[in-house]
């Protein structure tokens, strides 16, 4: 896919921010509507775009850092570096709702709660991935420090991760985990190797998001599943709340997939979707309605936030999270 410097601009840090064409359909940066301004102190004229491409209509970031400089966005704090914080009890918990839902043994005290304790799992969890009686290999593209490897690993699983930034490596080497630090569009593992493969909130992230699923399709065996949950472009909070919805993560998140685009990218890439899933993140929209009410009073909080509750109550396909699992053809 190609990246092109935008023409506003000369300061050193809006050299490093590039116009690109569609990562769906390759049409060009041209061939797009532009939905909202999002401030930036990097980007040309302080600004950059939230924009859906008149082609295939993908929501993208553009102009956006390059390649090379994106990196320097992802501060030594950034949660996918900094390995688990949860307490002994909680963790105790997330690993309980996980086993209910991956269909893995429970305590004796907690089977008679098996289908609460899975659906709740199910619901809560962006990925799951269903343990059955043959240990599965599973390949975790963006996988940070690895959190979800590290219960898969317990469970017997065979797992390896890959990530661009040494610092996710490094904590995931902790937890004796193997993490490749590199381009996720060339892997190095065998043709058909793994069963499983995840991405968790990575492909939005991705330069290329085509030739990366090209190369998970190559290392997934025939029938393998494979398991994406992403910001959702469709979602009620980005279109309402425009430059303050909670999962814009600018310059971070470089496309916005909804149902339709993501299917047919991974269709293109030689997936099938077998099963599409929603879910709503309230505590990240409390957030943003606080600040909106310290800002603008009690009224326009209340409206706003009525809005994507009944958004969503009518239409799920408007949820914050999309959540997509996809078997190899």
């Amino acid at each position: 896919m190609k990246e092109r410097r935008p023409s506003l601009g000369h300061s050193r840090s809006e050299s490093a921010w590039v116009a690109t064409d569609c990562g769906l359909c390759g049409a060009s940066s041209h061939a797009t509507e532009r939905l909202f301004a999002v401030a930036h102190a990097d980007a040309p004229d302080r600004h950059t775009y939230i924009v859906r491409c008149t082609s295939c209509r993908l929501i993208r970031l553009d102009p956006r850092p390059s390649r090379g400089s994106i990196g320097t966005y992802y501060e030594n704090s950034y949660l996918a570096f900094g390995g688990r914080s949860r307490s002994k009890r909680l963790q105790q918990l997330w690993e309980l709702l996980r086993d209910a839902a991956a269909g893995a043994p429970l305590p004796s005290a907690s089977r008679p709660f098996r289908s609460v304790l899975g659906m709740i799992g199910r619901h809560r969890f962006d990925i799951t991935v269903t343990l059955g009686s043959e240990p599965k290999r599973v390949l975790d593209v963006g996988c940070g420090f690895g959190d979800l490897l590290i219960y898969l690993s317990s469970r017997g699983c065979e797992v390896f991760g890959v990530d661009f930034d040494e610092r996710a490596a490094a904590t995931a080497a902790t937890y004796g985990l193997r993490v490749h630090v590199g381009d996720p569009e060339r892997i190095p593992a065998p043709d058909g190797y793994f069963t499983t493969a995840v991405l968790s909130h990575s492909l939005e992230h991705i330069p290329d998001p085509k030739r990366v699923l090209r190369e998970v399709h190559r290392l997934v065996e025939p029938g393998g599943e494979i398991h994406l949950a992403v910001p959702n472009g469709a979602a009620a909070g980005l279109h309402l709340q425009q430059s303050r919805f909670g999962h814009l993560a600018v310059p971070l998140h470089f496309w916005f997939y909804d149902e339709a685009t993501l299917g047919r990218l991974l269709m293109e890439a030689g997936f099938g979707v077998t099963s599409v899933r929603y879910r709503m993140t309230w505590g990240t929209h409390a957030v943003a309605w606080r600040a909106l009410r310290a800002h603008a009073g009690l009224r326009p909080a209340l409206k706003e936030a009525l809005a994507i509750a009944l958004a969503v109550t009518v239409r799920r396909q408007r949820g914050d999270i999309l959540k997509v699992q996809a078997h190899r053809l």
